[in-house]
């Protein structure tokens, strides 16, 4: 399930909704030719409200999986921590979204994965300097926007006997972000968002020979060589730790694994590899 939240409104303050995601049609695009590629079928819901992503989770929750060996869901918004947005310009929980699954006997013992493409918080990451290091550099003037938005009870520790048929609820998931938490994410309105288009060319790249895992490492490398001269600061050369450099915007992905068993992708060999959009500097 693909989940691409582009243009946003605001039910009753037109002020407070967030501007358009350009670019996003882009990453959608890619996401359906790499997983399509890799065996999974798709389906593609736009500019969908807090409560209708909600739902559609909920939908999904009912569908009975037991042909299925995973279920995967993108999601591609703007967001803060822990939190998502509708098209409405409304904030969700994530857990909202991955609860119902988590509900899903079907999917009990199966892999459940999200990458979710959507800021963390608004702080920008401006890198340090490694000297004698060479990263991937964007035009300084590429047209690259972040993903943002404009008490714990007590209980009672209760031993129990061993129940081997019991699985946790929120064993076997894995969650892909597009940033730590507290960070802003960065997309190309050209060409996409960093992490959602080097995350479909990796899979599609080394789906055949690399786990789920190893994949999201080579993502998170090709995701931290990526920078763009940050238009907020002086860009005038400054020297840092005795190196020369100019003050970038910065970005890596963080994963939180919970899986028990090692993911292999199927890829189509009957199919010729998808024809995503290419990576490339504005």
């Amino acid at each position: 399930l693909i989940i691409n939240n582009h243009r946003f409104y605001h039910p009753t303050n037109p002020e407070k909704a967030h501007p358009e995601r350009i670019g996003s049609e882009v990453d959608c695009h890619n996401l359906v030719e790499t997983f399509r590629y890799l065996g999974y079928r798709v389906e593609v819901a736009e500019n969908l409200s807090s409560v209708e992503m909600k739902q559609r989770l909920r939908e999904m929750s009912e569908v009975d999986h037991s042909r299925y060996d995973s279920f995967l869901c993108c999601i591609l918004t703007c967001g803060e921590e822990n939190v998502c947005y509708g098209a409405d310009s409304l904030a969700l929980d994530i857990s909202d979204l991955t609860g119902p699954i988590k509900e899903c006997s079907s999917l009990v013992n199966k892999p459940k994965m999200y990458f979710i493409q959507a800021c963390r918080g608004e702080n920008s990451d401006e890198g340090v300097c490694n000297v004698g290091d060479v990263a991937y550099s964007l035009s300084a003037n590429s047209l690259v926007q972040s993903d943002g938005p404009i008490g714990d009870r007590a209980r009672a520790i209760i031993p129990l006997l061993p129940l081997p048929s019991l699985v946790p609820k929120d064993a076997d998931f894995f969650l892909g972000y597009a940033t730590p938490s507290g960070r802003a994410a960065y997309r190309s309105r050209r060409t996409g968002s960093w992490f959602i288009s080097e995350l479909c060319q990796v899979f599609t790249e080394f789906a055949r020979t690399h786990t789920l895992t190893s994949m999201m490492r080579k993502v998170n490398a090709r995701v931290c060589q990526k920078h763009v001269a940050n238009p907020d600061l002086n860009q005038s050369a400054a020297s840092v730790d005795g190196c020369t450099s100019m003050r970038h915007l910065k970005q890596c992905i963080e994963s939180v694994d919970r899986l028990r068993k090692d993911v292999h992708f199927f890829y189509r060999v009957r199919f010729t590899e998808p024809s995503y959009v290419p990576v490339m500097p504005d």
